[in-house]
């Protein structure tokens, strides 16, 4: 037995139980004289969950279409089930995913490269009820690796590097180097742009802003 209680009420109090754990209870009364009745069978009940806590490290690996986070059970036991849920709006509606698991991780797959998420997760008890939810916070992917297009408008004197976005989102970073060695040892420019409007190369050669696809890069060499 975990819990005996004596009482002349037709109720009893239990306290400092276990998390997330079915207890069944039984009654018998007795007479004056000390006999007692046979048991009666109360049923069994289920202590509610602990909401969970997050971690120290919340994001364990984060990809350009992936990531996994971890958070603590918060002394619930093994085999309580967590709902994760993930969504690139800071409301959390609508989910890009939502994943239910026994484990104090979840892992997410097809998501947009470089672009933030946002997480929770709530645990469920071994009876349906649901605790409220625990923010995890944000994180990010990465960026996708652009792919190389041919260069273009090639002269004496200037060309124009083009490469594509792959998967990433309008609004990503693009920083390019140029250089006359294979080994990029002394870069001789540097030019960083999210589209058709992007800042000048260091140092000194003489840019253009190029009217062209956001995978556009024209340099004017000296």
């Amino acid at each position: 037995l975990d819990v005996t209680s004596v009482t002349i009420a037709g109720w009893a109090p239990f306290f400092i139980l276990g998390v997330n754990t079915t207890y069944y209870a039984r009654v018998r009364a007795s007479h004056w004289a000390g006999r007692a009745t046979d048991w009666a069978q109360l049923g069994s009940t289920v202590t509610l969950a602990s909401a969970p806590l997050s971690q120290a490290l919340t994001f364990t690996a984060v990809n350009v279409s992936s990531l996994t986070f971890q958070w603590q059970a918060n002394g619930n036991p093994q085999g309580t089930l967590y709902l994760a849920e993930i969504s690139s709006f800071s409301g959390l509606a609508p989910l890009s995913g939502s994943s239910a698991t026994v484990l104090t991780q979840a892992i997410f797959f097809d998501l947009q490269a470089n672009t933030t998420y946002y997480l929770q997760v709530k645990a469920r008890n071994h009876g349906g009820t649901e605790t409220t939810y625990a923010g995890l916070g944000s994180t990010v992917t990465r960026a996708a690796v652009p792919q190389a297009l041919a260069y273009s408008d090639v002269s004496t004197g200037t060309l124009k590097a083009n490469w594509t976005k792959n998967s990433n989102p309008e609004g990503t970073l693009y920083t390019v180097e140029l250089d006359d060695d294979s080994q990029f040892s002394s870069i001789a420019f540097t030019s960083v742009t999210i589209g058709p409007s992007w800042d000048p190369p260091q140092p000194g050669p003489i840019c253009r802003k190029a009217l062209f696809p956001p995978s556009a890069l024209f340099i004017s060499l000296q």
